[in-house]
């Protein structure tokens, strides 16, 4: 028991030091002045980002979950040191593999490029085939109806002045053929049996 009152006791001296260490740092109204922070420089550092997921409790027998994203940073090598031939290596062999990956991404994006563009080319070529088609179409069968029409209108009007000029002559009293060829006697002689 005296073991424990002696380690209650230290703790409480701790404390009660830390405290007054505290105030009298504030005395003279100067603020208190925080330990320096380091700064990160991240020179090889990869950062991406990660769900986790985080159990919250036990609430009637369903757990809550909630997901929090984290962003990881995993640094190649560590910093401030040089380094070695073997890292160099790996390093440049990194750098070297990212460099092929990006060319490999554009030589493919500049291929997806150039066939959309031959689609597109090949596209419009064949609205415009099919669009000069079907004017050519539409031209000719304009010119197929009035051609039609003309012809129509030209039947229609001959067989009107023909109707017409028949039923004027009908009604005047006029034979046509009588007015175009008149008839001559023909003589025939009695003693020859031919007929002229």
């Amino acid at each position: 028991m005296e073991s424990n009152m002696i380690n209650n006791l230290m703790e409480a001296t701790k404390n009660v030091t830390r405290i007054a260490a505290n105030v009298t740092s504030n005395v003279g109204g100067k603020p208190q002045q925080k330990p320096a922070q380091e700064k990160k420089t991240e020179t090889t550092n990869q950062p991406h980002n990660q769900t986790v997921e985080v159990k919250l409790g036990n609430t009637d027998g369903i757990p809550k979950l909630h997901e929090k994203k984290e962003t990881h940073i995993h640094k190649v090598f560590p910093d401030g040191r040089e380094l070695s031939e073997r890292e160099c290596e790996v390093e440049k062999l990194r750098l070297k593999q990212e460099s092929d990956l990006r060319n490999r991404e554009l030589d493919f994006n500049f291929m997806v490029e150039e066939h959309v563009r031959a689609d597109r080319k090949e596209r419009e070529e064949y609205e415009r085939k099919e669009r000069k088609e079907r004017e050519e179409r539409n031209r000719r069968r304009n010119r197929n109806i009035i051609i039609g029409c003309s012809a129509a209108v030209v039947v229609g009007a001959a067989t009107y002045y023909a109707v017409d000029r028949y039923l004027s002559s009908r009604y005047s009293g006029h034979n046509m053929l009588a007015a175009k060829s008149p008839e001559t006697p023909v003589a025939l002689n009695a003693g020859e049996s031919s007929v002229k």
